[in-house]
């Protein structure tokens, strides 16, 4: 079945798959303790009309750096 939404045709199954992912993204980005910088119903309009996410450069720079490091100690 399809459903026309914005102008474009949607396949039923396509969509609950994209709720089912806002909805998990959502979920982990509490869990992590971040903050919400939209709503669900903006993120699924933004999924619908093809736009990426924006993360927060800093704290995805400081989460990479702290990955980097590597202990030596038991060397």
């Amino acid at each position: 079945m399809l459903s026309w939404i914005f102008g474009d045709y949607f396949y039923k199954c396509d969509l609950i798959k994209m709720i089912d992912e806002i909805d998990k993204k959502r979920k982990d980005k509490r869990i992590k303790g971040l903050t919400m910088n939209s709503s669900f119903a903006e993120d699924l309009k933004n999924a619908l009309n093809g736009i990426e996410e924006i993360i927060d450069v800093e704290k995805e720079n400081k989460k990479s750096s702290s990955d980097s490091k590597i202990d030596y100690s038991d060397s």
